[in-house]
């Protein structure tokens, strides 16, 4: 479904997946759309239609990858199918925003990334991987050991270079919002030197980016896939665990936030 300005400057790809149950998704997606299209008043409803064109995707059909699958960070093919790509190059947007529902398939088998677990509390865990541009070499830096290591308490120049950059400063806004709406953080356990290690970077605890090598092969989640292609900032909000409820809640958490932060609107939601 398409909303909003057709000639607005920002255009904002919004895409709801899941590899089982696919119910908690189908929920955010109709959640957004009559958040959006209803006659209620809201804060938000109006800035966010004047100033961008949305295009929301919700799960067609559950996609299963059985139980021994594991969690990829990247070459995750879910949702990221010929009619999708097709219809996002249409599209040409300035941003991706794609959350995934991995529950039902089973982590923590070697080969998966973070060893996230499903039975993580009510709130299951949650990570964001972010696709912006690097320069080659900046991007290279980041793959030495220490690189954005922490020094006398503060972060390394080239960490606050990367960190800094407008669109590294939507996804931490983003995360902060979803902590915020949620009461508080579900991080991703931490990869200690499996797999998770080798293909991304983690630059917050609970975000990551893609390692040089694995951008410049061509990693397969929908957002690489439009920075690749059309230049746009995309985040991939991964969600494990947890009622559906919750993980509906979480998944609208994250495209609100990505919304409010990418269009500017952090002014009008502090007067909520």
């Amino acid at each position: 479904m398409y909303l909003g300005g057709a000639a607005a400057r920002e255009r904002i790809w919004i895409q709801f997946d899941a590899t089982g149950d696919a119910r908690a998704m189908a929920l955010a997606t109709w959640a957004i759309v009559e958040s959006l299209t209803s006659e209620r008043v809201s804060r938000l409803k109006q800035p966010v239609l004047g100033r961008s064109r949305l295009a929301v995707a919700g799960p067609s059909r559950a996609v299963g990858r059985g139980p021994s699958a594991g969690v990829p960070l990247l070459d995750g093919v879910l949702g990221t199918t010929a009619d999708v790509l097709a219809a996002m190059r249409r599209f040409q947007p300035t941003m991706v925003v794609h959350v995934q529902d991995w529950t039902g398939v089973e982590s923590g088998h070697p080969g998966d990334f973070g060893g996230g677990r499903e039975d993580a509390g009510r709130g299951g865990v949650f990570r964001l991987i972010e696709s912006f541009m690097l320069e080659r070499d900046v991007h290279k830096r980041l793959d030495r050991p220490g690189a954005l290591r922490m020094w006398l308490g503060r972060p390394s120049k080239l960490a606050r270079a990367v960190t800094g950059q407008p669109d590294a400063q939507v996804g931490g806004l983003t995360m902060a919002y979803v902590q915020k709406a949620m009461g508080g953080g579900a991080d991703w356990p931490e990869d200690r030197g499996g797999r998770g290690a080798q293909v991304a970077i983690r630059i917050k605890p609970g975000r990551h980016i893609p390692r040089s090598a694995w951008r410049r092969m061509g990693a397969g989640n929908l957002a690489e896939c439009a920075l690749r292609e059309l230049g746009a900032h995309g985040v991939t909000a991964q969600l494990l665990g947890g009622t559906p409820a919750s993980r509906a809640a979480r998944a609208l958490a994250v495209a609100e936030g990505a919304l409010v932060s990418r269009l500017n609107l952090e002014t009008i939601e502090a007067t909520r």
